[in-house]
């Protein structure tokens, strides 16, 4: 058995894993499932702390600060962490605890070079989907990570995220198959296989690069929107909605409006999460 420190917490059965096509193991919703509703929780059974990525350790002794943490885990938890896709590993390879971190880790919580990274055993079975209908958000008080539905999901349906930043997320579906191409699979969401609108993406990098610069607080909230009407439509993470609506709540409160709009949806989305 895990340790019930490291085992998969939720309030009732709501998903197994099982085999999904060329995609190997994911986890599918056994019930129907609501925006908002927390699927899991989960504590990481393997974190590398952040100071283990400072420039002053080469990457060998890194590698053996790794091996070293997975050494130490239980037989269960160490059986468990090797049945993890390992997209580093060559054919004919066995595979490695390096090549398992890199391709299943989780930063916990935002990105910096102050974020630890941890490994999740039930919650690394999320595969990838471009219009992803689950998040996972670190919550450091708990030292629990929580996946939370974004949108409805039937009984049945693959629980999925998205791996890509929102930089990669938000370029055609040509680029984002070259970079999903190093993690083994492509992406088979309706916005990789059908028809997507390229001016909407296009324009969509246009509005990125122009709030990079000095704009004026009515502009910036006119760009913010249009961004947000932009995410929306391809069905981005919330936390991306959330963040671009935070600034676009900012640049209204220096013009002196307080953007009720702006605050209704942000309040409606920050409810989800």
């Amino acid at each position: 058995m895990l340790d019930s420190e490291n085992d998969l917490k939720t309030s009732e059965n709501r998903f197994s894993i099982q085999e999904i096509g060329a995609s190997g193991l994911g986890m599918v919703a056994i019930t129907n499932i609501s925006a908002g509703d927390i699927i899991a929780r989960e504590k990481p059974v393997l974190v590398i702390p952040a100071e283990v990525k400072d420039a002053q350790y080469s990457w060998q002794e890194k590698v053996e600060y790794l091996e070293n943490s997975v050494a130490q885990l239980s037989k269960d938890e160490k059986d468990e962490y090797f049945k993890l896709h390992d997209c580093k590993c060559l054919p004919g390879s066995k595979k490695s605890a390096e090549g398992i971190f890199r391709t299943n880790n989780f930063a916990l919580g935002p990105l910096t070079p102050l974020t630890a990274h941890g490994i999740f055993l039930k919650t690394s079975r999320l595969n990838h989907s471009c219009h992803p209908n689950c998040e996972v958000i670190w919550k450091a008080d708990s030292g629990c990570q929580k996946v939370i539905a974004i949108r409805d999901i039937e009984d049945g349906e693959e629980m999925t995220i998205c791996y890509l930043n929102m930089e990669n997320r938000m370029k055609t579906a040509r680029e984002r198959k070259k970079i999903l191409k190093q993690y083994g699979f492509f992406c088979s969401c309706k916005f990789c296989t059908g028809e997507e609108d390229v001016e909407e993406i296009r324009r969509f990098q246009e509005i990125s690069r122009m709030l990079g610069g000095q704009k004026g607080a009515e502009e910036m909230v006119r760009l913010c929107l249009e961004r947000e009407n932009i995410l929306e439509l391809v069905g981005a993470k919330l936390s991306w909605r959330i963040h671009n609506l935070e600034m676009a709540s900012g640049a209204g409160q220096e013009r002196g409006d307080s953007g009720d709009d702006i605050c209704d949806k942000l309040k409606y989305l920050v409810n989800i999460l």
